[in-house]
């Protein structure tokens, strides 16, 4: 509920989900810049981003690990509310990796699910889509551009291994401007991984020694089959097998802070 008395309609309100693990909020502070970008302009409160973190952090019930929404209203009123998002993987699917399937999608779908602002509305629009495949043993849909790329799937960010480093559908091409997707990249740069955003088309999906895909929900989890096809993970000892604990380390020791570093010329 607002100040006013009224609940917030879907189309009004801006949405961020947040992951509590072990007693801490995983970049609090980079979902609290977007949700503020998200309402352009952003109320006055958010003026002082710091205590707006703070009340937050105050709010989220540390105690318990889950993913919680956070939420509030293009106006000069701050609603900001928590709650589990019911939606997580279990723990034993995320290990195993996820079963994901390849849809199609129009222009107009592409452009819209590529738009920085995130409302309820479109959360809600991208939960039922996955509901309705669940069922059929698919945890995540990977888009396909009308000019064959790939450009990630519904709620998460595409990742390839390639024999060169890592490669991600580009901004340009239509993939979301992820948090998660931005610190994958960067623990990739700490670790010395060249990571590429470009082209990504299915011919490249099935050359990749490996591929992930990356979200603030989820973390990164490995695709297991893709349209019912298994993925062979790569063998012990290489490369590309040793790449993903390795990224999977930076991101927990990234996720620690607030902000992800600033990026340096």
């Amino acid at each position: 509920m607002t100040s006013d008395g009224l609940p917030p309609s879907a189309s009004s309100r801006f949405v961020e989900l947040v992951r509590v693990r072990r007693g801490r909020v995983e970049l609090l502070g980079e979902h609290l810049r977007r949700l503020a970008s998200s309402m352009n302009p952003p109320p006055p409160f958010w003026s002082e981003l710091e205590l707006v973190l703070q009340r937050v952090r105050a709010t989220l019930p540390t105690a318990r690990d889950g993913i919680y929404e956070l939420s509030a209203r293009a106006d000069t009123i701050e609603q900001t509310e928590s709650r589990s998002d019911g939606e997580e993987l279990a723990g034993e699917t995320l290990a195993a990796g996820v079963d994901v399937a390849i849809i199609a999608v129009d222009r107009a779908a592409l452009l819209e699910s590529a738009a920085t602002p995130k409302t309820f509305d479109r959360l809600l629009a991208a939960r039922a889509q996955l509901a309705s495949v669940r069922a059929r043993g698919v945890h995540e849909l990977v888009r396909r551009a009308p000019t064959g790329q790939l450009v990630g799937a519904v709620r998460a960010n595409l990742f390839l291994i390639t024999d060169d480093g890592l490669l991600t559908p580009s901004t340009a091409s239509g993939a979301f401007p992820g948090i998660a997707r931005r610190a994958t990249l960067r623990a990739a740069r700490d670790l010395g991984v060249a990571a590429r955003e470009g082209v990504v088309t299915e011919s490249d999906l099935a050359r990749a020694s490996d591929a992930f895909l990356t979200s603030s929900a989820l973390g990164l989890v490995a695709i297991r089959t893709l349209d019912g096809r298994p993925l062979v993970a790569p063998s012990r000892g290489t490369r590309p097998r040793a790449l993903v604990p390795k990224l999977r380390l930076r991101l927990h020791e990234l996720s620690g802070a607030s902000f992800l570093p600033e990026e340096r010329e």
